[in-house]
């Protein structure tokens, strides 16, 4: 078995550190690919042999951006099977947790309205996909950076427990 597939069996609250920077890299391939995609398509136009063309990198943008995407989604019910419920006992990051959760859903269902799709619907996911795909980011770095934060404030007061502890025994 891979390291990554052991990781998922062992994932709950915690993410194995593995799986955490898989899930890094796919976000960051998809959110470069993404911005890189909706540069080219909206703003780069080349003169071609009969005229103007979109730019030959678009394409091979969108299906590494396309791919990066299926690999997350698989990730993201990864999560959803074993994280998110564990967490959601604890109680904790539950802001954070349904920004993520909420956001993700959103980007899956406007991508499937980006290919699907037609019309002002199409358009409205177009640049809707864009935002809260070039977000997306950011709120992993918010769930994450509570967890941090959580983490950190539960060590200073075990530290602090235990200097009232041994002061008062001494």
């Amino acid at each position: 078995m891979t390291l990554l597939g052991k990781a998922m069996f062992k994932m709950n609250k915690k993410i194995p550190l593995s799986f955490r920077a898989f899930l890094f890299v796919c976000t960051f391939l998809s959110w470069i690919t993404g911005i890189i995609f909706f540069v080219l398509d909206r703003f780069v136009i080349i003169e071609g042999e009969f005229g103007p063309v979109k730019h030959p990198l678009q394409y091979p943008t969108l299906q590494v951006h396309g791919g990066s995407a299926f690999i997350m989604m698989i990730s993201f019910g990864a999560l959803l099977s074993s994280h998110v419920p564990s967490g959601w006992k604890t109680k904790l990051h539950r802001r954070s947790g349904i920004a993520l959760v909420s956001s993700q859903i959103f980007l899956v269902t406007s991508a499937y309205i980006l290919y699907y799709g037609s019309g002002l619907l199409r358009d409205f996911a177009k640049y809707s996909h864009f935002v809260v795909g070039f977000f997306f980011p950011f709120i992993i770095a918010l769930h994450v950076y509570s967890s941090i934060k959580i983490k950190k404030s539960k060590v200073k007061r075990t530290v602090l427990d235990n200097k009232k502890a041994y002061n008062t025994a001494t």
